[in-house]
């Protein structure tokens, strides 16, 4: 098992360079492909790799390049709130539950892969922006780009949502309410994915895929059980887990990129 903990330098060295966090199933078949597609696309930034993900590929003999990061948690806590959300969703796949609280900790949109894995991200997630454009390398780089700026610009007024729940000053279906509302007036930043200009055939259209799901686990939690979240919020001070649980754009890659 890969060293879970972390000192708070390292943390703070690696949370302002990375790009996304990356969200596959080790044993999918390409996995290969996945990783070599990284190592070209983020050349200058880094993606970072989650525990659960990163045992997976070691167990199958593959090594990550210098653009691909082993990411740790920063405290305990955070590795508890893992174990506890697993738990309480149920037949949500770990590698997505992980995936997406350490994205929230630092503060970076999560990158899916796998046909499988992105129909599990689009089930949990509260909102979802399909692309009618048949993304290029150009485009993905730009909206890359954009998920990056959807979760800076949203997570302070996040975290004190999420503080409004924990001392009940919101319920648990206002606080999804809300993040609805917030998540809809940001998936508009994607305009282009929803209404694409196709002329001088630059672009091609296709039948809709996702490409933008907004990961948020108190949403996902209360749609389970509203009695899930009380758990969840006296099991857990605010201060130790309220990082980790930021509402997560997360970018889904089809799998025609990877060429």
């Amino acid at each position: 098992m890969p060293k879970l903990l972390v000192s708070f330098s390292r943390y703070a060295a690696l949370v302002k360079n990375l790009r996304g966090v990356l969200i596959i199933d080790p044993n999918d078949e390409l996995a290969p492909n996945i990783l070599r597609w990284l190592s070209r696309r983020f050349r200058y930034r880094l993606v970072g790799v989650p525990p659960k993900v990163l045992e997976g590929l070691r167990s199958r003999g593959l090594n990550l390049t210098k653009q691909l990061r082993p990411l740790h948690y920063p405290s305990g806590s955070l590795v508890d709130l893992v174990r506890a959300c697993i738990d309480y969703l149920g037949s949500t796949d770990e590698v997505l539950v992980e995936g997406a609280v350490l994205a929230s900790t630092y503060v970076s949109p999560a990158i899916a892969f796998g046909e499988e894995v992105i129909r599990e991200v689009t089930e949990l997630a509260i909102h979802v922006v399909n692309s009618k454009v048949r993304l290029d390398n150009q485009y993905m780089k730009l909206h890359l780009r954009i998920a990056d700026y959807s979760i800076l610009d949203a997570y302070e007024a996040d975290i004190e949502l999420l503080r409004k729940l924990w001392l009940g000053h919101v319920s648990p279906r206002e606080y999804v309410r809300r993040k609805e509302v917030e998540v809809s007036k940001d998936a508009k930043r994607y305009w282009r994915l929803t209404k694409p200009d196709t002329r001088g055939g630059k672009l091609k259209e296709c039948n809709p895929h996702p490409f933008i799901a907004y990961l948020d686990i108190p949403a996902a939690l209360t749609r389970k059980s509203e009695e899930v979240i009380k758990e969840l919020t006296s099991r857990f001070r605010f201060d130790d887990v309220g990082a980790g649980l930021v509402t997560v754009p997360t970018v889904t890659i089809p799998n025609y990129v990877l060429g």
